[in-house]
């Protein structure tokens, strides 16, 4: 979703004027996750109440509530990605909602930020994308931040000097 509609600058303005948008990690709302208790069951709640008025539901999903929290609308992400769908599912709540545009509720900040370090310390930005570039899990790298010590720097070099040899032909 961030390499499609997600950077796409009509759904960012569309989201951020008249939604207020809201991700979790599904990891997180398992059995065994960390998130809250109470926002496990209102996660479940949505799911239950999507299934009794028979919309889309799943884990990978967009769900667009009102704001008394009742399900309006629901999209698995493989037809959300596409630029033009969500577009219009955005658009057809505005009209069905009447809303009217608004200022974000949060500030805008990009999603993937640099952690802190001692210092002495190597901040690494990995960045990787998938080898076979097929699915919807590969449009975006997978990324995360390392953070390496002075002490763990020199535990990743070599003890001695390395020489270059020449190759003769």
């Amino acid at each position: 979703m961030r390499a499609g509609p997600l950077s796409n600058t009509n759904i960012i303005a569309l989201l951020n004027q008249y939604f207020v948008p809201v991700y979790a990690v599904n990891e997180d709302y398992a059995k065994k996750g960390c998130a809250p208790a109470e926002e496990k069951a209102e996660l479940q709640r949505v799911f239950k109440e999507g299934h009794a008025a028979k919309k889309s539901v799943g884990s990978v999903h967009v769900y667009i509530l009102n704001q008394n929290g009742k399900l309006i609308d629901s999209m698995h992400v493989a037809e959300a990605a596409k630029p033009k769908v969500l577009t219009a599912m955005l658009q057809k709540t505005v009209s069905d909602l009447k809303l009217r545009p608004s200022v974000p509720v949060a500030k805008v900040r990009p999603q993937s930020t640099a952690p802190t370090g001692e210092d002495g310390s190597l901040l690494l930005h990995l960045v990787s994308r998938s080898i076979d570039g097929k699915g919807a899990w590969t449009e975006v790298p997978g990324e995360n931040w390392v953070v390496l010590t002075a002490e763990e720097q020199k535990a990743c070099s070599p003890k001695s000097r390395i020489k270059a040899r020449s190759r003769k032909s």
